[in-house]
């Protein structure tokens, strides 16, 4: 099983002047549903349908004011069908928790064999399972192409190939 741990703000969305909110007031940018990048949420919907054993978690504040994953799809235009059955790490204490709050998710989930977590603030995840995005652009390309090496994957145009040993 492969897991992406996903952030919201600055993942499926965009702090800038494109969408008229500055980093330097995110307040208004959060929980907007109407912000959400359609673009971004198709792209990772079409690589997570093309291979079978690939799920998202949400590490995203944005968990904590869904009701269940049917309203946080809602939320982010995101398929249900690409979450994990267990789609949220649970809340820890701090904020900055986040790399805590995926590690007992992975304790919980020992079929998790490959995992990057893509967000938009560095929460103290290993190098080698983190993308960081800018929050000016969101989940770019690049970046959703680096993500899916880090789990043992090949975008190429529009096919997803599994690495094989030695390839990586």
């Amino acid at each position: 099983m492969r897991i992406i741990f996903l952030d919201v703000d600055g993942v499926l969305n965009r702090f800038s002047k494109d969408t008229g909110v500055l980093m330097t007031h995110p307040a208004p940018f959060m929980m907007n549903p109407e912000l959400v990048d359609l673009n971004i949420v198709q792209s990772l919907s079409f690589v997570c349908n093309k291979i079978d054993d690939l799920r998202v978690v949400v590490s995203s504040t944005w968990r904590n004011h869904a009701r269940d994953a049917k309203d946080f799809c809602e939320m982010t235009h995101l398929q249900p069908e690409i979450l994990h059955d267990d789609w949220r790490t649970i809340r820890m204490n701090n904020h900055n928790d986040r790399h805590l709050e995926v590690s007992e998710w992975l304790i919980r989930h020992p079929e998790v064999t490959h995992w990057v977590a893509i967000d938009d603030t560095d929460y103290d995840f290993p190098t080698k399972h983190f993308v960081m995005t800018n929050s000016e652009y969101g989940l770019t390309y690049n970046d959703l192409r680096i993500a899916l090496r880090k789990i043992g994957l090949h975008l190429q145009g529009k096919h997803v190939v599994q690495i094989k040993k030695g390839q990586g």
